[in-house]
């Protein structure tokens, strides 16, 4: 079995004034790019879940928490042998 490190990093694109969604393509080709001149292997991209508690003003309006979606780039190098 080959043994990896990993490394996960936030991904959040970003689109101009009525711009395409081929501009977050681009964003995360270059962020994949980044990790493999790094010594990186692109692994996957993944969804994690925030539960995001209210802070003092919210707990006093008894508002419970909410739920924010974020997506992670994973990568991956092997470990020395």
């Amino acid at each position: 079995m080959t043994d990896y490190t990993y490394k996960v990093v936030p991904f959040l694109g970003s689109l101009a004034n009525r711009g395409k969604i081929g501009e977050v393509s681009k964003q995360l080709e270059s962020l994949i790019n980044e990790g493999a001149r790094n010594g990186w292997e692109f692994h996957s991209v993944t969804t994690v879940a925030l539960e995001v508690k209210p802070g003092c003003l919210g707990a006093l309006l008894s508002q419970g928490p909410t739920y924010v979606r974020h997506d992670q780039v994973v990568f991956r190098r092997r470990l020395a042998t």
